[in-house]
């Protein structure tokens, strides 16, 4: 009998989790009925349609309300393009200039030092991105690592 109802309670927990999982799924890609990458390729005008419509669809604007929210998201729209077209072109020039250094690094160095380089530089972007998956683990699920420590209002440090 116990081991009959153990089954039965590893089975019904078994069918919670996968339950769980998979509603955790639709809710992280159905978020606001669009995606981020959807948003960044549409023109400063659709995204503005788009606020002015999800906003009158919630307050029931007036006519003239909406050309104004209309007018002002876009300008808002616009704004924000030039900046991420900017953080692009910036970040263009990082890369070029990085691949410019290790061009001349590579002329300097034999092809066994290149090898050696380029295995080592393939390591450390693996830590890099193990890293920053467990910030945002960190920040996701709320726990810390053993090595990140918070202030108390004492001024010590503590685990937390």
């Amino acid at each position: 009998m116990k081991k009959i109802l153990a089954l039965g309670l590893l089975l019904t927990g078994i069918s919670f989790a996968t339950i769980a999982q998979e509603t955790t799924k639709k809710d992280k890609t159905g978020r606001r009925g669009h995606d981020k990458k959807e948003m960044i390729q549409k023109t400063p005008e659709e995204m503005a349609q788009m606020r002015t419509d999800r906003l009158d669809k919630e307050v029931k604007l007036t006519e003239q309300q909406r050309k104004d929210v209309y007018a002002l998201n876009l300008e808002h729209a616009k704004a924000k393009k030039q900046a991420m077209d900017a953080r692009k072109k910036d970040m263009q020039v990082r890369q070029d200039a990085r691949k410019a250094s290790q061009e001349q690094l590579n002329k300097i160095l034999t092809p066994e030092q290149q090898k050696l380089m380029a295995e080592k530089m393939s390591k450390d972007e693996g830590k890099k991105s193990h890293r920053r998956e467990g910030y945002k683990k960190d920040f996701k699920g709320g726990n810390r690592s053993e090595g990140n420590k918070v202030k108390s209002s004492t001024g010590g440090t503590s685990k937390s």
